[in-house]
């Protein structure tokens, strides 16, 4: 069955959805509802877990103990979100690609947001005096703004931070 282009995407203004439509749309919306409960662990190899811990303590992330041990840590982004920093040697037993140095090559863009520009550039700030080196210029596209740095290991973070009177 080919798919049916709404009156609305074709130009025409009308209160009429076609089945077809209208269980879609009812199907993305239930879809985007159970995948917004979904939690998300970002894995990335390191070479020395306590420095990258300590990186990121003074950064003001916090550890989850009880996930945490001499190969890997569970970093705590929100109730949602985490980062596990493995060290490389661990990381390679759940892979059977080669790793990357994340210093040569790009294996990865960790986006976390900030409640403000100022907060962004507060922990950009933070990550660089603390040995990260900055990555490019800032990016202000006035409804959003983000700076981006490199971590110890070489991985990028983008801290972005969205105007929500723009985001609604």
């Amino acid at each position: 069955m080919p798919f049916v282009v709404s009156a609305q995407k074709r130009g025409m203004v009308t209160g009429y959805a076609h089945p077809f439509e209208r269980d879609l749309q009812r199907r993305v919306s239930a879809a985007s509802v159970e995948a917004m409960s979904r939690m998300i662990f970002v894995n990335l190899p390191v070479k020395d877990l306590q420095r990258s811990v300590d990186f990121f303590a003074g950064l003001g992330f916090e550890f989850n103990a009880q996930f945490t041990d001499d190969n890997a840590t569970y970093m705590v982004i929100n109730d949602q979100a985490a980062v596990m920093l493995l060290v490389e040697e661990f990381y390679a037993t759940f892979t059977t690609k080669k790793i990357a140095d994340a210093t040569q090559v790009s294996e990865v863009l960790v986006g976390v947001s900030a409640d403000s520009r100022e907060a962004a550039d507060q922990l950009v700030d933070t990550a660089v005096g603390a040995g990260a080196t900055e990555a490019g210029e800032p990016m202000d596209m006035g409804m959003m703004y983000q700076r981006a740095f490199y971590d110890l290991d070489g991985h990028k973070w983008e801290i972005i931070w969205m105007d929500p009177d723009f985001t609604g």
